[in-house]
């Protein structure tokens, strides 16, 4: 026999020898815990029906002992014998009331068959005979979260922390009760306790990202997700997903084109992931790549608008105006309550000087959704230049500009609605303010010194 064996073998004889008191017959005494020692054997090999014969052999040589029979109960359960392993977790409180892990053991089965209330039941009697175990109150509180029952939860992950405050998963699963409750002060606090006792643990720092976004504290957010990230764990993918968003709307293109092709990579059909990564490379200039992207996502997903968006900016930019129709078209019918496809669509057909009338409606459309965003005041203002409405075009573009100062664009075309009206002065101003915003446009910089040219 190998030396593990009968160190495994020896460990039984004095867990046995220190579990229950001594037989009147001596020799049964021994032979029982010969039998448990065979038991302990088998079941470290994984031979739960061996285990279970040679714990059935130990009951008959010392039938009066607690731990045997809950012993024979816990094997037993394995097995999803559940009738047995009731039995003598019940027998065993029989030959002691007071024996906690019987109890717990028992809440243990009765989650097995689905009886809840019996299950906690249970376990707040094995609280009562040990105050101190640890077991019953961790499923005592699980059970509690997953039911809604938030005070019961709290209040046991309180005592376990109490009882073992050195065990992180007991401050992260506190920390889950204070964010149900939206108390993130203290979630917060849970979360970073969990961290310092274990640095390498990611779902308290996946929870802080949670946490932060909530609070709409973004930049302590992304630290937190790219914290996993360098630590080289894998970023829960609704966290990647929406990082990814956070460098788009911050510019870092390169970032977040980065993430979307780590998750297509584990995930290479997500239709979702497909269209956030095309609209990247649309934002960075890579049209063809980008018309092979989201060609792909609306494959993967002929339903999704997102998709179906970015694919109809993509061909617009590459000169196809009637796929760009197309696709934004389809936008429209898949989304009707998404305002930006009604101003991109609209605003394509002013700048080709098609079917002016209905780009008007779509932009009044997407104003009746979104009525003080300036990118589609704009649209309109503009449309109405095109189709020599002066008046009310420099009356939209005024408007504009006051909600968005800071686009180029805006002022560039508001500027060009004064020429036309003859204020020269206020066109140079406007056009002037463009170019401190889009400098390398040398196109509105030729314009801006034929009109100074023009007053000298």
């Amino acid at each position: 026999m190998r030396s593990e064996v009968w160190a495994v073998l020896a460990a039984a004889l004095i867990l046995a020898g220190s579990a229950w008191p001594l037989s009147p017959d001596e020799s049964l005494l021994v032979q029982a815990r010969a039998y448990l020692a065979s038991a302990i054997y088998y079941e470290t090999k994984g031979d739960l029906q061996n285990a279970r014969i040679y714990l059935e052999k130990a009951l008959r040589s010392n039938d009066r002992s607690p731990f045997l029979h809950l012993e024979l109960a816990r094997v037993t359960m394995k097995l999803r014998d559940l009738r047995i392993a009731e039995f003598e977790a019940k027998f065993a409180l029989e030959l002691d009331p007071n024996y906690a892990p019987a109890y717990t053991l028992l809440g243990r089965v009765s989650l097995l068959k689905g009886r809840l209330t019996d299950a906690m039941s249970y376990f707040n009697k094995a609280i009562k005979a040990d105050p101190k175990a640890i077991e019953p109150r961790f499923y005592l509180a699980s059970i509690a979260s997953s039911i809604g029952d938030i005070a019961t939860a709290e209040r046991q992950y309180k005592e376990l922390i109490k009882l073992n405050p050195l065990y992180a998963p007991f401050h992260f699963s506190l920390g889950r009760i204070y964010m149900i409750q939206e108390r993130y002060d203290e979630a917060i606090k849970e979360m970073e306790a969990a961290i310092k006792i274990s640095e390498g643990y990611v779902q308290p720092r996946e929870a802080l990202a949670e946490i932060y976004l909530r609070k709409g504290e973004i930049d302590k957010a992304v630290e937190q997700m790219e914290e996993i990230i360098r630590m080289g764990a894998p970023l829960r993918e609704g966290l990647r997903i929406t990082l990814a968003r956070i460098y788009v709307e911050r510019g870092e293109y390169e970032k977040a084109a980065k993430l979307c092709e780590s998750i297509l990579k584990s995930n290479p059909s997500d239709a979702r992931i497909k269209a956030l990564y095309g609209s990247l490379l649309v934002g960075m200039g890579e049209v063809e790549k980008a018309i092979k992207v989201l060609e792909d996502a609306v494959k993967a997903d002929p339903k999704n608008p997102d998709a179906h968006y970015w694919l109809g900016v993509a061909y617009d930019m590459n000169g196809d105006f009637e796929r760009a129709v197309r696709h934004l078209e389809t936008t429209i019918k898949l989304d009707p309550n998404r305002a930006e496809p009604y101003n991109t669509l609209g605003y394509l057909m002013v700048e080709r000087g098609v079917d002016l009338e209905r780009a008007v409606e779509l932009i009044k459309k997407a104003l009746q959704l979104d009525p003080e965003n300036g990118a589609y005041l704009d649209s309109l203002g503009w449309a109405y230049y095109k189709m020599g409405m002066i008046d009310e075009a420099l009356k939209q573009l005024e408007k504009a500009v006051k909600l968005a100062p800071d686009v180029a664009e805006i002022r560039e075309h508001l500027g060009e609605v004064y020429l036309k009206k003859g204020m020269r002065e206020e066109a140079i101003k406007q056009w002037t303010e463009a170019l401190k915003l889009d400098p390398k446009n040398e196109q509105l910089k030729r314009k801006l010194q034929a009109v100074q040219a023009k007053g000298r």
